[in-house]
């Protein structure tokens, strides 16, 4: 489940155990319904599913309706299980809370990781790779400390443009893999993005290997500069980020887009370009401009310069061309 509330991941409030809501706030503000409110039993009684995500409910986006509480929970040990029967490189686990656990409710939550994973037989292989990720530093710290075999990842804080030397080399001393979420990587204003940070870079170059969240297959999902289509963002981190790897809530977009090899130029086959990321500005009315941007104008393009960010407007010019020549009739533009 992607949250430990269960108001968020099943249909709790229309089963009995609606009435156990409480408020944690080291966890959230608001009541919750939270997992360890209730008891395994309580979790395989039969009145509570599971929920399918919807993050874009609030377009009207639902995710298969006809399947919305299909499927059944389980335990860490299942989970492993079924990673090592099936053909799949690893599994990831994240450990989220473990303070709280541990303070309140008396429970060892990286111990009893690590106890699953021995117990499952994840520590004496070297075919599957174990990821451990969390964006508390003292679980990977305890974890490095054991010395663990599993691959250590340290999940930033949102939004964040650029990371100081000093903190590279504490990260380096801990973890791995980081992960970033997407607008750290492009910055957006009223969904358009503004510019391409230098944080991957810098945090590759230090050594760690960086993982950006979460690719959503959503039109709504993605800034306008790639056009709502979610092969194209999948390109434009792929080549012009060159990420490490993407987390994604639609596995077989990406699995079909590697199948493909779009990002590769293969003689007689088609080749998917990357966006000019913070183009799309300079195309928009100035009524629509950002309140808190520039008004500047950049003499030697034309373009509205942005957070330090100027988009070119020759690049403009030939992604326009581009979409008019291989889709006729879906772009009007006048420069």
């Amino acid at each position: 489940m992607s949250s430990i509330n269960l108001l968020d991941t099943t249909n709790v409030q229309r089963t009995p155990f609606s009435s156990r809501a409480s408020t944690v706030s080291e966890i959230q503000t608001t009541p919750g319904i939270f997992t360890f409110n209730l008891t395994w039993d309580d979790l395989n009684d039969s009145t509570l599913k599971p929920k399918i995500s919807s993050p874009m409910s609030s377009f009207y986006l639902v995710r298969n309706p006809r399947y919305t509480n299909q499927g059944k929970f389980l335990k860490l040990s299942d989970f492993l299980a079924i990673g090592k029967d099936k053909g799949l490189s690893g599994v990831m686990i994240i450990i989220e809370n473990a303070a709280f656990m541990a303070k309140s409710l008396g429970i060892d939550i990286v111990g009893s990781v690590t106890t699953a994973l021995i117990d499952a037989g994840y520590d004496n292989q070297t075919t599957k790779e174990v990821m451990i990720q969390s964006k508390d530093s003292n679980v990977l710290v305890k974890l490095k400390q054991q010395r663990t075999k599993c691959k250590l990842v340290y999940t930033l804080p949102s939004d964040i443009g650029d990371a100081s030397a000093s903190s590279l080399v504490d990260m380096k001393k801990f973890a791995d893999a980081v992960v970033v979420d997407k607008t750290s990587v492009f910055p957006t204003s009223k969904n358009f993005i503004l510019r391409q940070t230098s944080l991957v870079k810098d945090l590759q170059a230090a050594g760690l290997a960086v993982y950006a969240q979460v690719f959503q297959n959503e039109f709504v999902s993605q800034p306008w500069d790639f056009f709502g289509d979610e092969t194209v963002e999948i390109n434009n981190y792929v080549q012009l980020v060159n990420i490490s790897g993407i987390i994604t809530d639609f596995p077989r977009t990406v699995r079909r887009y590697k199948k493909k090899l779009l990002y590769r130029f293969r003689k007689g086959h088609a080749q998917l370009h990357a966006v000019c990321s913070g183009w799309l500005p300079c195309t928009v009315t100035p009524e629509h401009y950002c309140p808190a941007a520039s008004s500047g104008a950049n003499a030697d393009t034309g373009c509205i310069r942005r957070d330090g960010a100027t988009a070119s407007s020759c690049c403009v010019k030939k992604y326009v061309w581009w979409c008019l020549r291989g889709r006729p009739n879906s772009w009007r533009a006048t420069f």
